[in-house]
């Protein structure tokens, strides 16, 4: 017969129960420690769609078709929160290492607007914002610019978005705000086909063109880029383009100047400024630098809509166009790399 015999400390319980307390506490150690790296790791800011980490956050992104191209145009932002009501609340200090995330702190349950600048400097001349005074409808932006003969440099390369949100305490929301680009540039070459004059130096003048923005959201124009266009809320489907009213009326029309060389036979420049609508676009001259006409002044409406190019409707506002200077006074321009002429003479316009 066999027998088992099984020798068992009198010490052997006493061990597995500081074995089992050491687990236990172990275990109370390392569940939140877990918890804590899987959190963080799903808050990654760095991430444009991830989880946001913060109660209240909006993304911000600048959209040409479906590439979000943010960080290769927009440089600083301005944030102004208001009441849903349209009250002025207060300005919120842009994250300058993350533009593209705005976390919003310490307001009270409710709605909101939000109004953001992109790109503004002291040119961007902004209306005084008073807290809780001050109401939306009279957030006006007017380019102050100003130069020595009381005409106006290049504005701002001017970004604008506009947000509403619900605001809800012990809720994660993340809402998505499209800038929109709210600045004009305009390239014009100036060529002289016959003689060349003596002087080296002359100045492009544009007028016509407006120099104040209403920035309310309520009196805005909307253009759908991508997606459906069954609500104006951006998704990440969907991209939508807001641009702000502009004044036309003609205390507020400003005249853009800029000093140009003339180098091989033409000079060229850029002038940027607020945006154009389908009646506010601008005259043309070229000007000796005392001032003087070098060229007569032509309206570039009609140009612009013989060749079918887009103003209120275009979403960014980039034009390019070459005037020619003859001696027998005939003017011709051309739009950028395409066929269509249009003759300046006295006397009338000659096709």
């Amino acid at each position: 017969m066999h027998y088992s015999v099984t020798f068992t400390s009198p010490y052997s319980w006493k061990i597995r129960k500081s074995v089992q307390r050491f687990l236990e506490r172990m275990y109370s150690f390392l569940l939140p420690l877990v918890a804590m790296i899987l959190l963080l790791s799903a808050c990654s800011t760095d991430d444009y769609y991830d989880i946001c980490c913060d109660d209240l956050c909006i993304d911000f992104r600048y959209s040409r078709g479906a590439k979000d191209v943010f960080p290769e145009y927009i440089k600083n932002m301005r944030h102004f929160l208001f009441s849903a009501e349209g009250r002025f609340l207060k300005e919120i200090k842009a994250d300058k290492s993350h533009l593209q995330h705005l976390h919003i702190e310490h307001i009270e349950e409710g709605s909101y607007k939000i109004v953001t600048l992109g790109n503004s400097s002291a040119v961007s001349h902004l209306s005084a914002l008073v807290p809780k005074q001050t109401n939306l409808d009279d957030f006006l932006l007017t380019i102050s610019n100003q130069r020595s003969d009381d005409k106006q440099n290049d504005s701002d390369p001017l970004y604008w978005g506009v947000c509403s949100f619900l605001y809800k305490r012990n809720t994660t929301q993340r809402y998505l705000c499209d800038m929109s680009n709210i600045h004009c540039l305009l390239t014009v070459s100036v060529v002289w086909k016959d003689t060349q004059p003596q002087a080296d130096d002359f100045i492009m003048q544009i007028r016509g063109v407006s120099g104040t923005y209403n920035l309310s959201p309520e009196h805005s124009s909307v253009q759908y880029v991508l997606g459906d266009n069954l609500q104006s809320i951006p998704t990440i489907d969907r991209v939508v383009h807001r641009f702000p009213y502009v004044y036309e009326d003609i205390s507020r029309l400003v005249v853009h100047r800029k000093e140009v060389p003339r180098l091989a036979g033409r000079v060229k420049a850029t002038i940027r400024s607020l945006r154009y609508t389908d009646t506010s676009v601008p005259y043309f001259q070229l000007l000796n630098m005392d001032g003087t006409p070098a060229m007569r002044e032509i309206h570039l409406l009609k140009p612009f809509k013989e060749w079918g190019w887009k103003i209120s409707d275009n979403i960014e506002q980039n034009y390019e166009i070459e005037i020619g200077l003859y001696d027998d006074g005939k003017i011709v321009v051309r739009p950028g790399g395409e066929a269509n002429i249009l003759d300046w003479i006295d006397g009338g316009i000659v096709g």
